[in-house]
């Protein structure tokens, strides 16, 4: 079992640093990686967590800028190529994840080893792997929680359950997605793993506690209550007010309101903004509610997007968006019958949960259609479709084997038919 664990992780290693080193290093860095690189260089500088070193900012989450000044500390020539490297371990310690995930829910090594190879040779995660983004970190904090939470909701102990809340604390100290996440998985608990909601809740306490720290220094610096980021009021306002078809925002306020504005600081312009919204979206809710529909299907669908317009005309990247495609099809095609045709309902309702929970916060709030935001669904998605390939596996060998001993049947009929017919014949 291991041995195979340690090939797919190699595997999956060597071909993210193979794309990236020969195929993605020379590409520029996306403006969020940018960004993450100039806090960290702050924080390393003793300027604190900001970006051109004055102003606290409060639109990024934490953990990927101080985790890279601490490699900034460490080796300020090669800090970027380490950094790279480390997302590259993670994003495939994902594929570890996965295996395990997949042998608890149902139980098979053939099945979790396939889950693990399919996220191996995942062309989005591949892609964004090596850059510094937060994707990588995101991905393996949200994926190890599920597991302890499978772990503790099954054997109920604390231990697991703390484990749990640390690692929803880091996974949203990383991306605060996971803020949108955890009502759905304890909605989850409450329906199919009742005996749990103690030890859940404790989890919920050490999430709370973990994050606490950030919450706290937010408030200092602001004088709000920003439980990570300020970036989701920005990401909302601007996910339902864009158009339906350019998907451009349309502004709320004229020219002369944003000027009469001007003297507001940015809390008490975000209050009049929030108002704002409210009658946005009760005067024109159909227009709001098609724009929903149109940005799940554009989450869901297999045509991946790539906003920057370097990335669309490189070769390489044409050729991973291909794959991708191709593969998201294959997907979709093995994981829609598994949802029906799994064993083990419970869980595979917590992925059900974890699928809707995204879903529906991007279409409150995505903004840029890029496939790296439906990235932490992929582990679970794979997991689906190596479950609807082992069925279709068993029935492919269950209709074969029931047209061998069909064909068995009838050449045993046809030798009785003879026989008697020789019989008869010879008197």
């Amino acid at each position: 079992m291991y041995n195979k664990l340690l090939v797919v992780f190699l595997f999956s290693i060597i071909i993210r640093w193979v794309s990236y080193e020969y195929f993605l290093s020379s590409v520029l860095f996306p403006a969020d990686s940018e960004e993450y690189i100039a806090i960290a260089e702050n924080i390393a500088a003793g300027k604190g967590f900001a970006v051109d070193g004055s102003e606290p900012v409060f639109h990024r989450a934490p953990f990927l800028p101080y985790f890279l000044s601490l490699l900034f500390s460490i080796s300020r020539d090669y800090w970027l190529s380490i950094a790279s490297a480390i997302n590259i371990i993670i994003s495939s310690g994902v594929s570890v994840v996965i295996y395990l995930i997949s042998l608890r829910i149902v139980g098979n090594i053939a099945i979790a080893a396939t889950a693990s190879l399919f996220f191996a040779i995942n062309p989005v995660s591949i892609f964004w792997s090596g850059f510094i983004l937060t994707e990588p970190f995101f991905l393996f904090f949200f994926t190890l929680s599920i597991l302890y939470l499978l772990k503790a909701a099954d054997g109920q102990k604390i231990r697991d359950f703390v484990i749990c809340g640390v690692l929803m604390g880091l996974a949203a100290l990383t991306r605060p997605v996971m803020l949108g996440v955890i009502p759905f998985i304890a909605l989850w608990v409450l329906i199919f793993k009742k005996g749990a909601k103690k030890g859940f809740g404790a989890a919920i306490i050490i999430f709370i506690l973990t994050i606490l720290p950030w919450t706290i220094r937010n408030y200092v610096n602001s004088g709000e209550i920003i439980p990570i980021t300020s970036e989701g009021h920005n990401n909302l306002v601007q996910g339902l007010t864009e158009d339906t078809k350019t998907f451009e925002a349309v502004p709320l306020f004229t020219e002369d309101e944003e000027n009469s504005m001007r003297h507001l600081n940015e809390w008490e312009y975000k209050k009049v903004e929030k108002k704002r919204l409210i009658r946005h979206i009760l005067n024109h809710p159909y227009d709001i509610l098609r724009l929903m529909i149109k940005k799940a299907i554009i989450f869901w669908s297999v045509t991946p997007e790539i906003g920057n317009p370097e990335l669309r005309a490189d070769i390489f990247i044409k050729l991973l968006m291909v794959l991708w495609s191709a593969y998201s099809i294959i997907l979709y095609l093995l994981a829609i019958p598994a949802i029906f045709s799994a064993g083990n309902k419970t869980d595979i309702m917590l992925i059900i949960f974890i699928m809707i929970s995204f879903t529906l916060m991007h279409m409150f709030f995505l903004v840029v259609p890029e496939k790296r935001f439906r990235l932490p669904l992929e582990p679970y998605l794979v997991m689906l479709s190596a479950i609807g390939l082992s069925s279709l596996r068993e029935n492919i060998m269950n209709k074969k084997r029931f047209l061998t001993q069909r064909r068995k049947g009838t050449q045993r009929e046809y030798k009785e038919r003879l026989f008697f017919l020789i019989f008869f014949a010879s008197f």
